[in-house]
């Protein structure tokens, strides 16, 4: 070797030593932004898929705000409904007093029917039979 290539040795050495920094945090920062770039790429689609569950569940929210004014609806008319039948159950309840008004009247005629007849019937057995004058049951 000769003094030229020694010389040359120590600048090559200070050389690099110069670019050694720059070189070092290259590296890191190409180390850095990698890293950044393999945990923001999963990020942003986690942030798709959050923002698509959000959507879902504002629909779903929808849909459900929807049913419960079905369901609100149809307990205003399930309480009208009972509101009626209770009504009706009123008037058949009045119905079936007056039904049993009427029964018991039917009963009492029945009963001055049958005492009536029973009357004619001992009249009759009282009374001679008179010529010419029909008697129940016989011509």
């Amino acid at each position: 070797m000769s003094d030229n290539d020694e010389q040359s040795e120590p600048a090559k050495e200070t050389t690099l030593a110069k670019w050694r920094p720059v070189v070092i945090t290259a590296v890191v920062l190409i180390l850095f932004f990698g890293l950044i770039a393999i945990v923001s790429g999963p990020a942003r689609g986690m942030r798709s898929d959050i923002a698509r569950q959000r959507d879902l569940i504002e629909a779903q929210l929808s849909i459900a705000k929807t049913q419960l004014e079905i369901a609100k609806d149809q307990q205003r008319v399930s309480h009208e409904t009972l509101e009626i039948a209770r009504q009706q159950l009123a008037l058949a309840e009045q119905m079936r007093g007056k039904t049993d008004e009427s029964l018991a009247l039917q009963r009492q005629l029945l009963a001055i029917a049958q005492q009536t007849l029973a009357t004619a019937e001992a009249i009759n057995r009282k009374t001679p039979n008179v010529p010419g004058v029909l008697t129940p049951g016989k011509q």
